[in-house]
Parts: C-alpha cells; structure tokens; sequence
C-alpha cells in the first residue's frame, strides 16, 4: 500500500495534476480451520466485525476514524478537521488498519464508506445487523446504500457485507428424519 500511495502520487505530479485520494479495503482468507482472515483498510472507510452471541450481533473490533483530528494531523487551510489524512495517493500518514480473525460460529464484517458511516453511527451497526436475517440476502448491501441516501448521505456510499456462518454437512434432511424418529421411540 505504500508503494500504491507513491506510485499514484508520482504518477499524478508527472501529468501535472495536484495529489490524489484513493480507499482501500481488503479482505482475505487462507486455508485452513479456524478460517483465518485478515482485513485491511486505509482511507474513509470503517472495517467493522461483529460475532452473533446470545441472540444479537456485537461488535468485536471496529477501526478507527483516519482523520487529520485522530491522526494529530493538522489539516491544510479550509479543510475540516475530521476529513480523512490518511488517503492513499495524496501521502499515507498512517499505516493500514489491520484486524486479523479466526472465525468460530457465526461472524458478520462490514466493510463500509463514510458515506454509509456518517448517517449510520457504528452504535447503531449492532441493531442494524440484528435485523437481517442469516443467511444474509443478496440484496443486504443494496438496502443498506439506500438506508444512507434516506438518512441524507450526499457522499460516495459502498457497503460491502461478508458473513460466515458454520453448517452442519452431516445433518441432512433424511438425518434429521432419522433423529427424530429415534427420539419419538
């Protein structure tokens, strides 16, 4: 990612532009049991991962604001202080946040832009996540964008949802037939 930021800034200065600003957002997993994964974000995003226990949705880790206000940056003339500084291509001043998991049970990620988060506070994410239902429909992400723009969101919305949930192979319906017919016994 820091050799993203410079080669975009480069780039930028020889065309003979001012700096760039670019997100970035990955997720991955490996092989393996637990499934390990790791996510990464840099810009305005939030990276949010949140764990189904006792019947809700609670939030295990959330980043935090990339700003210039929580970097101790001070923010050129005119620009707020809770724009986000920490962009790739207009100079990385943070590192990426990184938040590595072993999924165990049922576990949600929201990767989500400012522009979800700013109309959608992370306090509220536990009682949105709550109310849909597992598996996640296909739509979720799509419902969600448009909760932003009803909310008054004018920037950029993305909302990009990842779910795991743990399956049992084994108990297929003739099983399930065959343990409850023993049970009846």
């Amino acid at each position: 990612m820091q050799e993203a930021d410079s080669l975009i800034a480069r780039r930028l200065a020889g065309e003979g532009q001012g700096t760039g600003a670019a997100v970035f957002a990955g997720l991955c997993r490996s092989a393996g049991r637990p499934a390990p994964w790791l996510a990464a974000s840099v810009g305005d995003y939030r990276l949010v991962a949140a764990r189904y226990r006792h019947g809700h949705w609670v939030i295990d880790w959330s980043s935090t604001d990339q700003t210039y206000e929580a970097s101790g940056q001070t923010p050129q003339p005119g620009v707020p202080a809770d724009a986000p500084a920490n962009m790739v291509g207009s100079g990385m001043v943070l590192p990426a946040q990184i938040h590595h998991s072993a999924l165990h049970g049922r576990q949600r990620i929201v990767l989500a832009s400012d522009g979800f988060f700013s109309v959608v506070p992370a306090e509220q994410l536990s009682a949105l996540l709550d109310a849909e239902p597992t598996p996640l429909p296909a739509d979720t992400a799509a419902r969600w964008c448009a909760l932003a723009r009803e909310r008054g969101s004018n920037d950029d919305v993305t909302v990009v949802l990842v779910e795991h949930v743990v399956t049992l192979a084994w108990l297929q319906p003739s099983s399930l037939l065959a343990l409850l017919w023993l049970g009846a016994r």
